[in-house]
């Protein structure tokens, strides 16, 4: 298995659980042989498979909502954040016609276009890609953490395109 935060692929002995379509990715979810807890894996990130010739035994209470709780895609943090995004009046339209979590809500509607939705989620890391590419066009308004890390990101961006 070919993880970002390793140098080298790992050799994994996993107890698989759910095969899911999340977002735009297949993931596993399943328990490390060596492991009290189910995590989840990119699938693409698998160099090469082996089947065993055992069925897999899925915990009788597990349950897949559950697991994810209200992670924004498949990664779910430890903390719950109250999010409120503010959104440009061009943004409005597009970022309203899809329902991106199901916690989404509508938190204000200005009288200039502008749009304030709200979000409860476990965990900023996967919040922070969303709103990076809303660029220009969203503005964080809770958590101040996740503002910090959208603007430490966008810095990051100009450092490397020479701005």
């Amino acid at each position: 298995y070919a993880t970002p935060y390793k140098e080298k692929p790992v050799r994994l002995s996993l107890h698989p659980y759910r095969l899911c379509l999340t977002g735009q990715s297949w993931y596993l979810i399943a328990r490390p042989h060596d492991g009290d807890h189910p995590k989840t894996y990119r699938v693409p990130r698998f160099q090469t498979l082996k089947m065993l010739d055992r069925l897999a035994q899925v915990p009788q209470d597990f349950d897949l909502r559950s697991y994810f709780g209200n992670a924004w895609t498949v990664f779910r943090g430890a903390t719950t954040y109250q999010v409120e995004i503010e959104f440009t009046k061009e943004a409005a339209p597009l970022v309203t016609e899809t329902n991106w979590h199901n916690t989404q809500k509508i938190k204000k509607q200005h009288k200039d276009g502008r749009i304030v939705l709200a979000f409860e989620i476990d965990g900023l890391d996967e919040m922070v890609w969303w709103v990076l590419g809303w660029s220009g066009r969203a503005k964080v308004l809770a958590p101040m953490e996740l503002r910090e890390r959208v603007v430490e990101q966008l810095q990051q961006a100009l450092k490397l395109n020479g701005a």
